[in-house]
C-alpha cells in the first residue's frame, strides 16, 4: 500500500513537467556514388517521444529493408530497427541532439551507429 501512495505521489510531482506524444513515422533514403544509385533504405517504425522538463527523449521501434539496384521490394534484405535518442537546447543558443540507431540483421552482423550533433546559433 505504501508503494502505490508514493508512487500516485511522484506521478502527481512529475505531471505537470512530462509531455509525451506517439507516432508512427517512414524512413527512405536514396544511395547514391557518382551520382549512379547503388541502393536504397526502407523503414517504418512506431516510437515515443517524451519531453521532461528540458530534455526531449525518443524511443522508436520498426523494421526496414535495404534494396540493392534492380531487386525488387520485398527481396531485399530485412531487418529489424532499434534507435533512441535525447536532444537539449543549452543557454538558448546550444544544441545537442545525441541518438543511438540499431539494424539488427537477420543474415549477418548487427550496424550499429552513434549519432552527436551540436549546434550553436549566433
Amino acid at each position: 500500500m505504501k508503494f502505490k501512495i508514493y508512487s500516485f505521489l511522484f506521478l502527481l510531482i512529475l505531471t505537470p513537467y512530462v509531455l509525451a506524444e506517439t507516432y508512427i513515422a517512414t524512413q527512405h533514403e536514396m544511395k547514391m556514388s557518382d551520382s549512379s544509385y547503388i541502393k536504397s533504405l526502407h523503414h517504418i517504425k512506431i516510437g515515443k517521444t517524451v519531453v521532461i522538463s528540458e530534455f526531449r527523449a525518443f524511443g522508436e521501434l520498426g523494421f526496414g529493408e535495404d534494396l540493392n539496384n534492380g531487386t525488387a521490394l520485398g527481396s531485399g534484405l530485412s531487418y529489424e530497427y532499434l534507435r533512441a535518442g535525447f536532444s537539449k537546447k543549452i543557454f538558448n543558443n546550444i544544441d545537442i541532439k545525441v541518438h543511438f540507431e540499431s539494424k539488427l540483421n537477420n543474415h549477418s552482423k548487427d550496424n550499429n551507429e552513434l549519432q552527436i550533433n551540436t549546434k550553436y546559433t549566433f
